[in-house]
């Protein structure tokens, strides 16, 4: 290696190293000032997150949510009608197409 790649490696090392402490510092202030709402919606994602690096990705979000207590067919029949409304909502407001006679 050269001189100043082993400076690069070097620099870049210790700068990831001096982020890596930032982010930490940033997080715990993070934490510190949060209010119980926002940290309890961050723990649902963390362990969604964590769920899914499991083995069965595909159940990790419905397992999270039996964990947490979420009656998520509740919530997705309230989607489903929202969806819905808004799809009638939006070919209603649509124009009608004019069809013009020849003359």
């Amino acid at each position: 290696m050269s001189g100043s790649c082993k400076r690069w490696r070097g620099s870049t090392v210790s700068a990831k190293i001096g982020k890596t402490d930032m982010l930490d510092k940033l997080f715990a202030a993070f934490l510190r000032r949060t209010d119980e709402g926002t940290l309890s919606r961050l723990l649902v994602e963390v362990s969604v997150v964590l769920a899914s690096g499991r083995g069965n990705g595909t159940n990790a979000l419905r397992d999270a949510a039996a964990v947490h207590k979420v009656d998520t067919d509740t919530i997705a029949l309230e989607v489903t009608q929202e969806f819905a409304a808004k799809a009638k909502a939006k070919n209603e407001a649509r124009p009608v197409a004019k069809v013009k006679k020849a003359a």
